[in-house]
């Protein structure tokens, strides 16, 4: 599968524009994708590779090394990507690969934003932010079980925006020392952002049921 190719399977399964921006992320995910294929790393291997790496960013965090900790969450988020990447080039779909992608993903955001307790965010704020990224990949998933067209739809609060946000935080923190209050306020922006993906979200998929019950 050429890069080509592999870009416009990607956003038409995605509903996604063909900007730059995501033009640029798959053209690097595409070929890392290419390298671990040649190492014959498996689309499950590459998934399993990433939450390592994710989950380090969370120690990375406890320790007070804040600037490592967003440059590994960067990481992650493209190894994030990788496996999808390996499993379209190879066509090596799974839908176990999908499910080990997905708990392994939410895993490692939970201890992500779970570390920054270490460090004063406010409990409330953290358990919140988990419970509505879960609320949110929950609807997801159950609109991709009925069928419902968009199930990729790119939203605001896509996990690579996710990533974004975390290690500007930890990028935040480096530079003008641990606040308490800005952990707190980062986690409850995340969570504002979050909400209005969720709705976006919930706004597509019940119309969509709406116009097919009225058929």
């Amino acid at each position: 599968m050429t890069k080509a190719q592999y870009l416009s399977a990607w956003q038409n399964s995605h509903s996604a524009p063909n900007i730059f921006v995501i033009r640029g992320f798959l053209t690097v995910v595409y070929f890392l994708a290419r390298i671990l294929i040649s190492l014959r790393v498996t689309p499950n291997g590459a998934t399993l590779l990433g939450g390592i790496v994710g989950s380090f960013a969370a120690v990375l965090v406890i320790g007070g090394n804040w600037l490592w900790a967003a440059a590994i969450a960067v990481i992650s988020s493209l190894l994030d990507g990788v496996d999808g990447a390996i499993a379209e080039i190879t066509n090596r779909k799974t839908k176990f690969g999908s499910v080990l992608d997905a708990v392994v993903d939410r895993i490692v955001e939970l201890v992500w934003f779970t570390s920054l307790i270490a460090w004063g965010a406010d409990i409330t704020a953290v358990v919140i932010l988990g419970l509505t990224i879960l609320l949110m990949e929950y609807l997801r998933a159950k609109a991709n079980s009925l069928g419902l067209a968009g199930a990729g739809l790119i939203t605001i609060a896509e996990r690579p925006t996710r990533v974004i946000m975390f290690a500007m935080l930890c990028i935040g923190v480096a530079s003008i020392g641990t606040d308490n209050q800005a952990l707190t306020i980062g986690s409850w922006t995340l969570i504002g952002i979050t909400w209005l993906a969720l709705v976006q979200l919930f706004l597509r998929f019940s119309n969509q049921l709406r116009h097919n019950s009225s058929r």
